[in-house]
């Protein structure tokens, strides 16, 4: 099947996110519609997704790739909502119904989301959800956890099941970065139990992570490096959203399918859950020797993961048992769907 593509329209950006990886968020390029042609005829994406720096920044390119392709594939856009956000509902996404929304908001109460001057934007994002539930839009929202925001990571999770009952999907996931604070890792601990707890709408990542546990499948790859491809707006090709900011590196298509050749990962009790982990983390800490290495804080994040999970699970009843395996089918179908794979009954 063809695979996902990552069109970053441009990598420029009116924030300054505290967690975002992208390096050069203050120079405007733009990627040509010529460009946008060659890949669209050359990798025949499933899935195109708009990203960037901010895609919304490049509002009349967005318009014009979907008036030419909008029935060749499916299309996903990743924005701040923040530009030119309500023309691109109102006026764009009315003609052209994109296939996934995703908002990104880093949750109550924290200043991870700050603008060029400074100012705290989270505020500003939370207004624009509910603006589009007014307008009837179907999306979802995705927080990024990390120092600034872990601690109320429970709060969120709140907001994300206030919100799934206007039908918006809350979904977390953690920052790439070189390291955390050990306060990160306490307090994900506890917070990560409040949230199981909640069970009314459950986090994508928490159900692949427990799907995960309960199959304990060895083929599993917690990294998708290397399952889609990224275009920079000048056309540079990479395999990677993050790695595309560090060409130097040189990492093939097939480096980035293989597992950790680490001892500790090779014998790893929780090898089901992690194959060495996010290959950028490693490759910036160790360099040409990433292969060999893993980095230690994904390594405990995934521990803290499993000990809560398994934890959780045992302490359910028979009833919540077969409850939350009603819901785990559900969704192992709707992962299959979004990749386009076919259920079996």
């Amino acid at each position: 099947m063809n695979k996902d593509v990552f069109l970053m329209l441009t990598e420029f950006c009116p924030n300054r996110c505290d967690y975002c990886y992208i390096k050069n968020r203050h120079i405007h390029e733009t990627m040509s519609m010529d460009t946008v042609d060659q890949i669209m005829i050359e990798y025949k994406p499933y899935r195109v997704i708009f990203f960037g720096g901010e895609p919304l920044v490049e509002i009349d390119l967005i318009e014009k790739i979907l008036a030419k392709y909008h029935n060749v594939c499916k299309f996903q856009i990743v924005t701040s909502g923040l530009v030119n956000y309500e023309k691109f509902i109102l006026d764009i996404n009315s003609k052209y119904p994109l296939n996934e929304i995703q908002i990104s908001w880093d949750g109550v109460n924290n200043n991870s989301r700050l603008s060029v001057d400074g100012f705290n934007r989270q505020d500003e994002v939370y207004q624009k959800i509910l603006w589009t539930i007014d307008q009837g839009v179907k999306f979802d929202v995705k927080c990024v956890l990390n120092d600034l925001n872990i601690h109320n990571m429970y709060k969120t999770c709140q907001e994300f099941n206030r919100l799934a009952l206007k039908g918006v999907s809350g979904e977390f996931v953690i920052a790439h970065k070189e390291n955390f604070t050990e306060k990160f890792f306490i307090e994900f601990e506890k917070q990560l139990l409040l949230c199981l707890e909640l069970k009314e709408h459950m986090s994508m990542e928490f159900l692949n992570k427990i799907m995960m546990i309960i199959c304990k499948d060895t083929n599993v790859k917690s990294c998708d490096a290397g399952h889609y491809y990224v275009f920079r707006p000048n056309g540079e090709l990479s395999y990677c959203t993050i790695l595309s900011q560090y060409s130097s590196y040189n990492i093939s298509e097939e480096d980035l399918e293989n597992r950790c050749n680490h001892f500790d990962c090779q014998n790893c009790e929780i090898a089901f859950m992690c194959d060495g982990g996010c290959r950028y983390e490693r490759i910036i800490t160790y360099g040409d020797k990433w292969k060999d290495n893993y980095c230690l804080h994904t390594c405990r994040i995934n521990k803290i993961y499993y000990k809560v999970i398994i934890n959780w699970l045992n302490n359910m009843t028979i009833q919540e048992r077969l409850n939350f395996n009603n819901l785990l089918l559900r969704y192992d179908k709707f992962t299959k769907l979004y990749k386009g794979g076919v259920i079996n009954e």
